[in-house]
């Protein structure tokens, strides 16, 4: 079952590979690094509004399914309103920036993040093989649209509404076709929002704080490494950034296929203080990091060439440095599943806000002296570090606890 269920994970993730990762390489190549760069602010704007959007829900709603828990109707609600929030800060942030191409990413976020939500619920039922024909749907809607517009046009403007129009696209065929879900459904989230408001519905308010807390510092570091360059650096070194984490951040999603089959098996064994399922998917992805080093430092002039173009190989030589914050994140990520199962959501918080204050510390330090990437990559790599010791160390309490 669990080999049948990687198959199916695999080709849900090699089909999100389209729009995530090979539709920015063709971007980037078509761009160039400076023109990549302008348009990598839109999408690190429309990134940072979809993690309001999710603020947790997702993750929490996979725990609650897997281990049978109470409240999946409330995470409903509380989707719903996360959603429309990040909906009204979406129509601020494009009005303050006098850019109606920034809105329609936005959008475009805000929608693919809807799809992540069907898709959690049917990775946390097992359901693999209805989450594959949901992710053929969204991302060969998304990549043919919008590269048939980067065929057109190398119009920023044409391509961020082509965006838009692949993710509307894609979510009325995929509830047409799936029925995955109905007007009934958020009606009733509607409803049940409103008694939560009204204080007419139990909702346990400080779990929910404690997993989106979790979650805006666990995500804030897919996108604080991009916020430093774009802020600190010029937008040609931020396209070419942006360019390099695009092929990291591919080969990075290689550890969800393991993590999304293994997330109900680990969660539950830390109910009971087992860990057979976490020692040997943390063995299973140091291993699988340290083939990914030795594969970037060797072929990494040939990815950046074939890839991206002759515009990005004169700094090749970061990409396999590019990977170290990965690797140590993945040695952590089982970790960091066993916690969630173990109700250590608060002990994630505080690992979670010492290694950005870390990130912080390092990096103010090597700035001022006069790096630049190679600081960036250091603090990630720190940091991280200092994750998984805290990660390490709570599972170590954990289990020693009579």
């Amino acid at each position: 079952m669990i080999l049948i269920n990687l198959m199916w994970s695999s080709m849900s993730f090699f089909l999100r590979l389209l729009s995530n990762v090979i539709i920015f390489f063709l971007i980037a190549k078509e761009y160039g690094p400076e023109k990549f760069g302008h348009f990598s602010t839109l999408v690190l704007f429309a990134t940072g509004v979809t993690l309001l959007a999710d603020l947790g829900t997702h993750q929490r709603l996979f725990k609650e399914i897997s281990i049978g828990g109470e409240g999946i109707k409330s995470i409903y609600s509380l989707k719903l309103l996360f959603i429309s929030v990040s909906f009204f800060i979406g129509i601020v942030l494009s009005i303050f920036n006098y850019s109606i191409d920034l809105f329609f990413v936005i959008l475009s976020y805000i929608l693919n993040g809807y799809v992540d939500f069907i898709q959690v619920r049917l990775r946390a039922n097992t359901e693999f093989r209805k989450e594959t024909y949901s992710a053929l749907i969204n991302n060969v809607a998304f990549f043919s649209i919008t590269s048939i517009s980067l065929l057109v046009s190398k119009d920023i403007h044409m391509l961020a509404v082509s965006f838009f129009l692949a993710r509307v696209i894609s979510v009325v065929i995929m509830n047409t076709l799936l029925h995955v879900d109905t007007i009934s459904v958020w009606s009733e989230a509607y409803l049940n929002l409103k008694k939560i408001i009204k204080r007419k519905h139990k909702v346990n308010n400080d779990s929910q704080l404690y997993y989106s807390v979790d979650f805006i510092l666990t995500n804030i570091w897919v996108i604080l490494d991009a916020i430093v360059v774009k802020i600190y650096f010029s937008i040609f070194t931020f396209g070419l950034y942006s360019s390099y984490s695009r092929i990291i951040n591919g080969i990075s999603s290689l550890s969800v296929i393991f993590t999304n089959v293994v997330f109900k098996a680990i969660a539950q064994e830390a109910l009971y203080k087992k860990y057979n399922k976490l020692l040997k998917g943390t063995t299973l992805l140091f291993f699988s990091g340290v083939i990914c080093c030795f594969v970037l430092y060797v072929k990494g002039y040939f990815l950046v060439q074939e890839l991206l173009g002759k515009e990005y190989i004169e700094y090749t030589n970061y990409l396999p440095y590019m990977f170290i914050p990965v690797w140590i994140k993945w040695i952590s990520s089982c970790l960091g599943i066993y916690l969630l199962g173990a109700g250590g959501v608060k002990k994630r918080v505080m690992a979670q806000v010492i290694a950005l204050m870390t990130f912080v510390l390092i990096f103010s330090i090597g700035y001022n002296l006069g790096y630049t990437i190679p600081v960036v990559i250091c603090s990630l790599s720190v940091s991280y570090l200092v994750i998984l010791i805290f990660y390490f160390n709570f599972f170590v309490g954990h289990k020693n606890e009579n």
